[in-house]
């Protein structure tokens, strides 16, 4: 089966107890494992849950199933999903 090149995003929620040793432990493995960039989903963002909701930019979708494990297994992570691909209909 060909791998793909194209580029995938996924969501990515910490606990909000999460402290910020066990965040940058998570980016670090993220990186390793193929996101190219995290960014939060709501930078301005002082609420803690919406403050806790990052987007991660992964390089190719290959590189995806293996951010899922790492990712969904990480003490500071409550969930992390790819995000979902919608078609609006504009009228």
């Amino acid at each position: 089966m060909p791998q793909s090149s194209h580029s995938a995003k996924l969501h990515l929620k910490f606990r909000t107890d999460a402290n910020e040793a066990e965040r940058q432990s998570a980016f670090r493995l993220a990186r390793e494992a193929g996101a190219q960039d995290i960014r939060r989903l709501f930078p301005e963002a002082s609420d803690e849950e919406l403050a806790s909701l990052l987007m991660i930019d992964v390089r190719n979708e290959a590189a995806v199933p293996k951010l899922l494990k790492i990712l969904g297994a990480h003490e500071a992570v409550e969930f992390v999903e790819p995000e979902v691909r919608r078609k609006l209909k504009i009228r």
